[in-house]
């Protein structure tokens, strides 16, 4: 798990146990499958894509008690009643070594309308809100951003972040280094980080592809 970003030559990645959290179908694991990676979803949707094993409708129904190397939660704490305590879960189920990715729409002041959610958000965040959601509940932020992003048919405004256990060293965002290994304040290697980014993301070229034909779309519409 230290070597997340291999080169050509390098052996395979071993194999990860990932969880998408609220990931309707778990769509967002598709290119994650493609490595080989273990796919898990909570989800009320019980119907996941082949490869994915749904372990659970959400956190108190989830009897699995693994924990994974990578937990995706994006586009669900605008929605829950008590974000806080749907962090702590998702902490309590992050292996000493894993990455927790969280991604919110950022829907506050001049950010982009999302008009294609039914309004069911009772949550809004901004940059510094989200980060301080996270480090409140135990976790330090290796990387965080705002960004223009696709969502659905749709481009959107979204925040997201990257953590993990506060004050461990996270192999997952290192390179050769033993998992749990206590590291330096802020010192942080990001090949797991741009990992994980890599396949979350597609890259900047077909982002702006992708969103000049969202908008050919929408004036010939």
């Amino acid at each position: 798990m230290s070597h997340l970003r291999p080169s050509p030559t390098e052996q395979p990645l071993p194999a990860l146990d990932i969880l998408d959290y609220g990931g309707g179908n778990g769509k967002l694991l598709r290119p994650f499958l493609a490595q080989g990676h273990r796919c898990y979803l909570i989800d009320y949707n019980p119907h996941p894509i082949p490869g994915v094993m749904r372990i659970g409708e959400d956190f108190a129904t989830c009897v699995d008690d693994r924990r994974f190397d990578l937990i995706i939660c994006s586009h669900v704490l605008e929605h829950v009643a008590d974000p806080g305590l749907l962090i702590d879960f998702l902490r309590q189920r992050l292996a000493d070594s894993g990455l927790l990715y969280v991604e919110v729409p950022q829907e506050i002041w001049a950010g982009l309308r999302l008009e294609i959610d039914p309004v069911t958000h009772v949550n809004f965040f901004t940059l510094p809100s989200l980060g301080r959601l996270l480090r409140d509940r135990g976790l330090r932020i290796l990387e965080q951003k705002q960004q223009i992003a696709n969502y659905g048919d749709a481009a959107t405004e979204v925040i997201w972040a990257i953590a993990t256990h506060d004050g461990t060293r996270n192999a997952a965002a290192t390179a050769g280094v033993t998992p749990g290994e206590p590291c330096a304040q802020g010192e942080v290697v990001p090949e797991g980080v741009e990992y994980v980014k890599r396949l979350l993301y597609p890259s900047r070229r077909a982002t702006l592809d992708r969103l000049r034909r969202l908008s050919d779309k929408g004036i010939a519409d």
